[in-house]
């Protein structure tokens, strides 16, 4: 995606060059899907025409005038990024094909950027009747795990806030037992599920899933996995803190007796939660990572 300011002036030196007439309807159906720190516009796209956007801040734009941010070669559907959250943008486009100076230009959509998690939208039911746990997201793909190994995948779809997710997939390939239940999942390079036996499972597809080398517990359950810095971090019951670089070797990290429920990689460091009565309990450091707070 490439963005100019192009100024007026330059758009009048070119317009003797067209050789071509200009379509002669405006791009149709156009729509501004809001989201954090961007938009994301759709249209019902012609064979053979090349799309301009046009925006700027405010409730109006002028295509081409000084100051307006332009995306040429744009196509449906266009993410428009790196925009003020809480702030209205003001949206236009046309089309050219061939040589074609511009055509008519579609009516002007304003649209208000905003933070993640400002609105929500019922979602497809995942068909179990048990508890979801867990939920990671690797940019393109949703996974959720829960009780009796229970593991859905599902593609997020950008244009569709209602669902985002229109279909849960079952895993194709799942070594788990049955009676596995599944507390945490998380995402760097790939998916891995935490059980609340210790078992680690993975998988770069959320379908196919392989064994990695099982936490030893000792006999807590554990909570939540997360990753960061280039080190997985797995909390649970009695304190339970184990670390690994590599889902191979875990390493339990020493605290105390409180239950930690959660763990976030946030900020360079690891954040846990423990009860409520102990929530300003020390921090407590972690080795291959800047700080581990114990909340």
């Amino acid at each position: 995606m490439r963005f100019r300011v192009l100024a007026i002036a330059s758009l009048i030196a070119l317009a003797g060059c067209h050789q071509t007439a200009p379509p002669g309807d405006a791009p149709s159906n156009v729509a501004v899907e809001p989201g954090d720190g961007r938009v994301t516009v759709t249209w019902n796209p012609e064979p053979d025409h090349t799309y301009w956007i046009f925006y700027q801040p405010g409730s109006s734009v002028v295509p081409a005038a000084p100051g307006v941010a332009i995306v040429f070669d744009a196509l449906s559907p266009q993410v428009v990024a790196k925009l003020a959250n809480g702030t209205p943008y003001a949206f236009i486009m046309n089309a050219t094909w061939s040589d074609s100076s511009a055509g008519p230009n579609s009516p002007i959509v304003v649209q208000t950027p905003r933070l993640a998690g400002a609105d929500w939208f019922p979602g497809a039911a995942f068909g179990t009747t048990q508890n979801i746990n867990g939920i990671a997201f690797s940019g393109s793909r949703l996974v959720v795990v829960g009780d009796s190994a229970t593991i859905f995948a599902g593609d997020y779809n950008y244009t569709s806030a209602s669902p985002p997710v229109t279909a849960w997939l079952q895993p194709t390939t799942l070594p788990a037992p049955a009676t596995t239940n599944f507390s945490a999942v998380t995402f760097s390079s790939q998916f891995v599920a935490l059980g609340t036996n210790g078992s680690i499972l993975t998988s770069a597809d959320g379908l196919t899933w392989t064994s990695a080398a099982t936490i030893p517990t000792g006999g807590a359950n554990m909570n939540s996995i997360a990753f960061g810095a280039g080190l997985y971090v797995a909390v649970g019951t009695g304190g339970s803190i184990f670390t690994s670089p590599n889902l191979v070797t875990w390493t339990r990290v020493a605290n105390g007796g409180n239950a930690l429920y959660s763990v976030s990689f946030l900020n360079g460091g690891f954040v846990a939660t423990v009860p409520a009565a102990h929530y300003s309990r020390a921090r407590t450091a972690v080795p291959g990572s800047r700080r581990l707070r114990v909340r």
